[in-house]
């Protein structure tokens, strides 16, 4: 959720590739990525960033376009049909009726 934020600022994403992170990060297009362990590409590109302005923010810019079409409505209505399909159907009765239970409503 980070990167999201970042790229909602503008900012140029600077991530290791790492579980997800590849299929969100495109090297030198809407950030920089190096390996876990490779320490030393990373302070070398963050320092390249901090050089170049120009090019921090055209990165910046183009990871923002991450961003764009996505909702968090619109993410919070994909989970719940998902959830609904995996239920097999939705019941918000019984999950106000446990609230209700656990004196938290």
């Amino acid at each position: 959720m980070c990167i999201a934020y970042i790229a909602e600022a503008c900012l140029p994403i600077i991530a290791v590739r790492a579980t997800r992170i590849p299929e969100i990060v495109y090297d030198r297009v809407n950030g920089l990525s190096a390996n876990p362990e490779d320490t030393q590409t990373l302070s070398d590109t963050t320092a390249a960033l901090l050089r170049n302005p120009k090019k921090a923010r055209i990165i910046g810019k183009d990871g923002r376009l991450l961003t764009e079409g996505h909702d968090i409505h619109r993410t919070w209505s994909s989970y719940e049909k998902l959830y609904q399909e995996l239920a097999g159907q939705a019941r918000p009765d019984l999950f106000l009726a446990m609230i209700r239970v656990d004196g938290k409503l």
